[in-house]
C-alpha cells in the first residue's frame, strides 16, 4: 500500500489510524467508512483519514464518493501522488475521461518508472479515441516492464481494433507463457487468431480458457462462431445458449433454422423473444427474414416490412449555400485516423471513432442530420412500428467515413446498437456500369439458410450529396464496383441515449 499522507490532527490517536489501516487490510471496507467518517466529523483537517476512507469507498466501488473524497484530500495534500492516482481512476470509472486523463498524465510526470500508470493513460486515452497516443502510452508501460500482463493485453486488444492483426499477436502471445492460467489471456489470443484466420489456434485458445473458466461467457460465444463456421449447427446452439447475451439469444434461433429443424418451435420461441426483447435489433432482422421465409406472421414490434422505412433524401439547398461542401467533408474526414478494413467493409478504409467529433465541420453536418431525422419522422408518422413510435427523445448521433477503392464493398451486416442509420454520399465515381457501387436492402444477411430462393431486394445508386436513411435492423451491403476511382461516405447511427 503507498505511504499515507501524515496527519495534521494533532489529537488523532495513531493507533485509531493503525485499526483503520488493519480493517482496510482485512477487507472489511464498510466499517472503514463508517469509522472514517466518525473521526473525520472530529479531526477533519486529517488528511490519512480522508485517504482511508477514499481506499475503503473505491474498494466498494462507490466511484462517486471517492472522487469527492479524493478531491477534498487533493486540496489539503496537492503533492499526494497516489490520492491524485486514485482520483484518476475514480474519474475513468465514473467516465470522466478527459479528467482521468490530466490526472494520470500528471502522475506519469512523477512517477515516470511506474508501469501501472501509463497502462491507466492508455486505457483512457484509447476510450477517448486518441488511438496512436494511447498505444504510446502502453508501449511505455512495456519499455519500463516487458512482462507487464494489463498492458500486454491491452497492447494487443488496441492494435486488434486498429486491424492491425499482426503485430496484436506478436504481444498477445506472451500472455500465456507468462500466466498460463489466465483465461483472459488465451481468449484474447484467440480472438486475434480468428482474425488472421488461423481458426485452428483459436478454437485451442478458446477451448483452453473454457478449461480455465468455464462459466467465461465470451469464451462460449467464440466457440459458438468456430462451430456455427463449421456448420456444426446444434453445437453451436448449445454454447451460444450458455452466453445469455441478447445476440446470443437470437443466434440460438438463427443455429436452429441453419439446422432445419423444429419449425413451430423456432416460429413460436422467436414471437416470445420478440414480445421480451422488442428493442432487440438483431431479432428484427432475423424475424423480418424468419416471416419471409416461412409465411409466418411478423411478431418483432421494430419495423414490420422494413423495405419500407427506406427512405432517400439529399442536401441540396445546403449545397446551394456552400458548393464546396462535399469536398471540404471529404478534406477533412481523410485528416481522420483510418484503417483498411476486412471485415465488413472489403477493399476500403474506415475511420475509427465517432467522426461526429472530429471538428466543426462534422458538428455543423451533425446539426444538419438530425435536421433530415426529423424529416423520416414525419415521412411515416402514421405507421405503426416502434421505430416511429418510440423514437428516442435523446438520441446520440455516431459517425465515420467509409473510402472504398476500386473492387470495393460492403457484406450484408445491420447495426445492432442504432436505431436509424444512415448514408451520405460524398463521392461516386463516374465511370460505373448498371447497377455498381449501389447501396442494396435486403431481408437476408449472414449467410442464413433459404427456404424461398426469392427474397425482397431494393437497390439504389447514389448521387453526390444524398442522404438514405433506414431501419438500423435491415440487412444493407453494396454492390462492387470496377472504376478507378474511389467511393466516400459518411456513415451514421442513431444511438438511443
Amino acid at each position: 500500500r503507498p505511504t499515507m499522507p501524515k496527519s495534521s490532527g494533532k489529537k488523532l490517536q495513531q493507533d485509531d489510524v493503525q485499526k483503520l489501516v488493519m480493517l482496510l487490510k482485512a477487507g472489511k471496507h464498510k466499517e472503514v467508512e463508517a469509522k472514517s467518517r466518525k473521526l473525520i466529523r472530529k479531526f477533519s483537517d486529517a488528511p490519512v483519514l480522508y485517504d482511508l476512507l477514499s481506499n475503503a469507498q473505491l474498494a466498494r466501488s462507490d466511484f462517486k464518493g471517492a472522487a469527492k473524497t479524493l478531491e477534498t484530500l487533493l486540496k489539503m495534500q496537492p503533492s499526494y501522488v497516489d490520492g491524485e492516482y486514485n482520483l484518476g481512476m475514480a474519474y475513468m470509472n465514473l467516465r470522466q475521461t478527459e479528467d482521468a486523463i490530466a490526472h494520470f498524465r500528471n502522475v506519469a510526470e512523477s512517477k515516470p518508472d511506474n508501469p501501472d500508470v501509463f497502462n491507466n493513460l492508455g486505457a483512457a486515452l484509447f476510450e477517448m479515441e486518441q488511438f496512436e497516443e494511447a498505444i504510446t502510452a502502453y508501449e511505455k508501460a512495456l519499455e519500463i516492464k516487458p512482462d507487464f500482463v494489463p498492458a500486454l493485453r491491452n497492447l494487443g486488444a488496441a492494435l486488434r481494433d486498429m486491424r492491425r492483426y499482426e503485430e496484436s499477436e506478436k504481444y498477445l502471445s506472451k500472455i500465456p507463457f507468462l500466466m498460463p492460467r489466465y483465461a483472459p489471456g488465451h481468449l484474447s489470443l484467440g480472438i486475434t487468431y480468428k482474425n488472421l484466420g488461423k481458426d485452428e489456434k483459436a478454437l485451442k485458445c478458446f477451448e483452453t480458457a473454457l478449461k480455465l473458466d468455464p462459466n467465461n461467457r465470451e469464451a462460449h460465444y467464440e466457440l459458438g462462431n468456430i462451430r456455427a463456421q463449421e456448420n456444426r449447427y446444434i453445437e453451436a446452439m448449445a454454447s451460444y445458449a450458455k452466453v445469455d447475451t441478447a445476440e446470443a439469444r437470437v443466434k440460438v434461433f438463427e443455429m436452429m433454422h441453419q439446422a432445419g429443424k423444429n419449425q413451430e418451435e423456432l416460429i413460436s420461441g422467436l414471437a416470445k423473444l420478440n414480445q421480451r426483447e422488442p428493442g432487440n435489433l438483431r431479432a428484427a432482422a432475423f424475424s423480418a427474414f424468419v416471416s419471409q421465409q416461412y409465411d409466418a406472421t411478423e411478431t418483432h414490434p421494430f419495423a414490420p416490412d422494413p423495405l419500407d422505412f427506406v427512405y432517400e433524401n439529399n442536401i441540396a439547398d445546403h449545397l446551394e449555400q456552400e458548393p464546396e461542401y462535399l469536398s471540404t467533408l471529404m478534406k477533412e474526414a481523410e485528416r481522420v485516423t483510418a484503417v483498411w478494413e476486412n471485415r465488413t467493409t472489403r477493399k476500403g478504409f474506415q475511420t475509427h471513432g465517432n467522426l461526429f467529433e472530429q471538428g466543426e465541420i462534422f458538428a455543423g453536418l451533425e446539426k444538419l442530420i438530425r435536421s433530415k431525422l426529423e424529416e423520416y419522422r414525419k415521412m411515416f408518422a402514421d405507421r405503426e412500428a416502434n421505430i416511429i413510435k418510440a423514437f428516442p427523445r435523446e438520441y446520440d448521433l455516431n459517425g465515420w467515413h467509409v473510402k472504398l477503392m476500386q473492387s470495393g464493398y460492403q457484406k450484408p451486416h445491420i447495426h445492432t446498437r442504432g436505431w436509424v442509420s444512415g448514408v451520405l454520399y460524398l463521392k461516386i465515381p463516374k465511370e460505373i456500369r448498371e447497377n455498381e457501387g449501389s447501396i442494396a436492402f435486403s431481408l437476408h444477411g449472414y449467410d442464413y439458410r433459404k427456404e424461398k430462393a426469392e427474397i425482397p431486394v431494393k437497390e439504389h445508386l447514389p448521387k453526390e450529396g444524398e442522404l438514405v436513411m433506414f431501419p438500423s435492423s435491415l440487412f444493407h451491403h453494396t454492390i462492387p464496383f470496377e472504376a478507378d476511382e474511389d467511393r466516400q461516405c459518411i456513415a451514421f447511427d442513431v444511438l438511443p441515449a
